[in-house]
């Protein structure tokens, strides 16, 4: 009984602590449609956080035309979506598909959720020409550990397992 408190109360203390910690953090270049591979195989079935953030010059009007990873503006505020080149939209996407970041946001600091797949990932910036961009994104990954629930359930499951054995 008293072991299982333990085991309990360890597994409180962990999990309290558990945050999406970073694993990886490079910077996307916005000149070419290459894009950047991820430093790091991603673990399959791991979720991971993916977060871009800054600005860059986009068009031929380096001191007023600013983008970032989903919205522009042309020298208006404020930004606006970025629109498609044909069937393929403008802004930053991840292992050839595009992503929808949702609302603009002030500070310029996309995120969204993936799984790994058990190799690395390639994170591009999709555009019709980028011979007048300037510039990189900053492009961080963070592994997003298992919700405290998950290690109290299992602590929980422990525990009841050493109370049977002891019990036989």
């Amino acid at each position: 009984m008293i072991r299982s408190l333990i085991i309990a109360a360890a597994a409180v203390f962990i999990s309290t602590g558990a945050s999406a910690s970073t694993v990886d953090a490079f910077d996307l270049d916005v000149t070419t449609s290459a894009g950047t591979d991820s430093n790091i195989v991603l673990e399959l079935g791991q979720q991971y956080r993916v977060t871009v953030s800054g600005t860059f010059s986009i068009g031929r009007n380096a001191s007023r035309h600013v983008a970032d990873a989903e919205f522009f503006n042309l020298g208006s505020d404020p930004l606006v979506p970025l629109t498609g080149v044909g069937s393929r939209e403008i802004g930053v996407g991840i292992d050839g598909a595009d992503v929808d970041f949702g609302a603009f946001r002030s500070d310029n600091v996309y995120s969204t959720l993936i799984t790994g797949m058990g190799s690395a990932i390639n994170v591009f910036f999709a555009d019709s020409n980028y011979r007048d961009n300037r510039g990189a994104l900053s492009v961080e990954i963070s592994a997003i550990p298992l919700p405290a629930s998950m290690l109290l359930l299992a602590s929980g499951l422990a525990g009841i397992g050493l109370m049977r054995r002891r019990s036989r």
